[in-house]
Parts: structure tokens; C-alpha cells; sequence
């Protein structure tokens, strides 16, 4: 029980640095870029590629779809964007919010950069004069914040894979079998929707997957909840408002929903071999202290999170303007 307890400590304090981190990270990003953000999201008016252009860079930017989808709903409320130019905005953003799953597969120590990154950012945050300063200080001390709380996950899960009480509970989310599909899904959904970040979800999937603890499979099926889960906070951000932005939050939940029902099938037999193809040294292990771990494991894992959210763009793009006038009659 002790040894649990200090488990859920520091994987707990972990998750919370890695979110405070996000949340650093986004708000530095929003102040560096000012109101530039905002009239760079006025291009989606353009042509509905370019409103999809727009949703994916605009979600790296701020690494966080979640702030782009309220950006979006308080746009439709005041009329910046029709439905039909929103919608392919949020198409973008479930695109751009995969960004942090290949950020977290592609950082090196996290542990060194992480206090290394920390203590450059607080050198611009309290030791430089200047407004814009202060938000890149806030920026670094934001992302050094993300790898320290990658870095504390993956030390506090470490312990877990030698307690088979622990290992019984993963091995019961079995993505090759139907109930545990169903669970790893409705697992990601529930905790995606009360963190209101999917890419809290993709580190803790990715630090669990790395340690041994799920399969690659059942890591893969948790993008299926990530993306429903991510549609909570556009309606919490339309609970009040118009009509239209409730149309918005509407349009955002069929296409995630519709988009998922639809790939499911193909999901396991196609997509997964298709995107380990090109990774054929994920499932190389490393052993430390007679326990292995996946270090190659990550990137795959974000491949097919962007690949999900590609294929959902592709076919649910051009039919933008009718998902429109579907939710218009909401």
C-alpha cells in the first residue's frame, strides 16, 4: 500500500508540473504573440484550407487546441467567423494539438533540459527588463516545466512494473479484445474531458507505454477518447453563449464522434501496421536494473494520433459546409 501511495505522489506531482507547464507555456505563447494571433486566425476566412492552415498552426502556437476552440466559439459568437469557416478551424486544431505527443517523443534527457530550460527562463524572468522578455522567460520556464513533469511520471511509474497487483490492472485494458477496446477508450475520454487537455493524456499514455506498462496497441486505441473528451471544453465555452456557438460545439463533437466510428473498423488491422511500418525498431527495449522500458516506443504512438486526425480532415473536409447547415438546424 505505501509503495502505491508514493506511486500516486509522484506521478500525481508529475502530471501536475507537466500540466502547470502547459498552462505556462500557452499563456507566454498567447502574450509573445498578441494580438498578431488573433489576426492571423481572421485568415481562415479565406478558403477552407487555409481555415484548416490556420487551426493547426494557430494549436501549435499555443500548444493547446482546448484555447483554440474557445478562441473559435467567442469568434462565431460575434460573428469574426461564420459556422462553416469555425468548423474547419477545429478541423485544424485536432491536427495541431499532436504536436505536443511528437515534442514528447523526440526530447532527449528530459530531466537535464528540463532544469536546464527552468533556469534559463527564470534568468529572462526576473533578471531582464522588458514586457516581451518576461513572456519568453515565462514560455522556457513553461516547457521546462512539461519535461520535468514527463520526467517525474516516468520515474514515480517505474516502480509499478515489478508490483503484479499493478500490472494485472493494465493488462486488463486490452485493446485486442472488445471490452477492453471499449475501456481504454472511455478511460481517455473521462480523463481527457476533467483535465481538459489531450495532451496530458498523450504524455501519460506514452510515459505508461514506455515503461512497459500498456501494449502499443491499447495506447494507440486512447486516441479515440482523447479526441471525443477534447469536445467538453467547447461546450463548456458555449454553455452561455449563442446559438451558434453551441452549433459550433455541436459540429466539433459529430466530427470527432463520426470520425471515430468510421476509422474504428479499419483501426487495429490497417492503420496500426501501416504506422509501425515505418518505425521498425519501436518495440527495441532497453533493460535497466532488470526492468525494460520502450524508449522508441513514443514516436510511433504520436504518428498515429496525427495520422487519425489527418484522415478525419480528409474525409470530413469537403463536406464542411453540410455539417454546417446540419448543426445550423440545432
Amino acid at each position: 500500500m505505501k509503495e502505491l501511495l508514493s506511486i500516486l505522489v509522484v506521478v500525481g506531482g508529475g502530471l501536475g508540473t507537466f500540466l502547470l507547464g502547459m498552462k505556462h507555456l500557452s499563456e507566454g505563447l498567447q502574450a509573445v504573440s498578441g494580438s498578431g494571433l488573433r489576426r492571423f486566425m481572421s485568415l481562415a476566412t479565406t478558403h477552407r484550407l487555409a481555415g484548416v492552415g490556420t487551426g493547426i498552426v494557430s494549436t501549435v502556437i499555443v500548444q493547446s487546441s482546448s484555447i483554440i476552440t474557445v478562441m473559435v466559439v467567442g469568434f462565431v459568437s460575434s460573428g469574426l467567423l461564420n459556422l462553416t469557416q469555425a468548423i474547419n478551424v477545429i478541423i485544424g486544431s485536432n491536427i495541431g494539438t499532436t504536436a505536443t505527443a511528437w515534442l514528447i517523443a523526440f526530447a532527449p534527457d528530459v530531466n537535464m533540459l528540463g532544469l536546464f530550460v527552468i533556469g534559463m527562463g527564470a534568468a529572462f524572468y526576473f533578471f531582464q527588463r522588458g514586457e516581451r522578455l518576461h513572456n519568453i522567460g515565462l514560455v522556457l520556464m513553461g516547457l521546462g516545466c512539461i519535461f520535468m513533469g514527463l520526467y517525474w511520471m516516468k520515474e514515480g511509474t517505474r516502480p509499478a512494473q515489478v508490483m503484479p497487483e499493478v500490472m494485472e490492472v493494465f493488462k486488463s485494458l486490452d485493446a485486442t479484445t472488445a471490452w477492453g477496446f471499449a475501456k481504454c477508450v472511455l478511460l481517455s475520454l473521462v480523463f481527457t474531458a476533467v483535465v481538459q487537455s489531450s495532451s496530458a493524456m498523450s504524455a501519460i499514455v506514452i510515459t505508461l507505454t514506455q515503461q512497459g506498462l500498456l501494449s502499443f496497441e491499447t495506447a494507440a486505441v486512447t486516441v479515440f477518447g482523447m479526441n471525443i473528451g477534447t469536445t467538453v471544453t467547447a461546450w463548456l465555452a458555449a454553455l452561455n453563449g449563442s446559438s451558434a456557438a453551441r452549433q459550433t460545439a455541436l459540429a466539433h463533437t459529430l466530427f470527432n464522434v463520426c470520425g471515430t466510428i468510421l476509422i474504428i473498423p479499419f483501426f487495429v488491422p490497417v492503420l496500426l501496421p501501416a504506422v509501425t511500418s515505418f518505425f521498425p525498431h519501436y518495440m527495441d527495449s532497453v533493460m535497466e536494473n532488470g526492468v525494460a522500458s520502450y524508449p522508441h516506443i513514443a514516436a510511433p504512438i504520436a504518428a498515429v494520433h496525427t495520422l487519425f486526425n489527418v484522415i478525419t480532415t480528409v474525409l470530413f473536409l469537403p463536406v464542411s459546409k453540410q455539417l454546417a447547415r446540419l448543426v445550423a438546424y440545432v
